[in-house]
């Protein structure tokens, strides 16, 4: 290989291994907003939970700018769902937390291939920054 070829190779598996790289931070980003939506489900689970258990609750309802009121809440018949895009459908409890259930499930399994993905990312960034280690080597040899 000429020392032209191992430098325009060096800088290839750079740009290569900085895309790896930035899309680790993604799929990192993403699996964390995963986790929150995930602890705001068991949150809204457990809300359900006690709502459904007794005739009248208690709680504190966010009216925005970081300020709470006291509310009481007094149906036991049904919640309001937003089931994406905007739409929102009332359900009864059972179905709302077989809704939150369904929904945890699927962030378990979109969780599981950003592990995948990650697992596989952290390879081929190790396998790029041993390749340029060595390409790194061959350049100073040569030079």
């Amino acid at each position: 290989m000429t020392e032209k070829e191992i430098e325009q190779e060096l800088q290839t598996k750079v740009v290569q291994l900085k895309y790896l790289e930035d899309y680790l931070q993604d799929l990192l980003a993403r699996e964390n907003l995963l986790i929150t939506s995930f602890n705001d489900i068991e949150n809204a689970e457990e809300t359900v939970n006690e709502l459904s258990k007794k005739s009248e609750f208690e709680t504190l309802v966010y009216v925005g700018g970081g300020m709470y009121v006291y509310g009481r809440i007094n149906s036991r018949e049904r919640v309001l769902v937003n089931v994406g895009a905007n739409v929102v459908i009332e359900k009864k409890f059972n179905d709302a937390l077989t809704f939150l259930q369904e929904r945890k499930e699927e962030i378990k399994r979109i969780l599981n291939d950003i592990n995948q993905q990650k697992q596989q990312t952290a390879l081929a960034i190790q396998k790029l920054r041993e390749e340029v280690e060595e390409n790194i080597r061959k350049r100073q040899s040569s030079g």
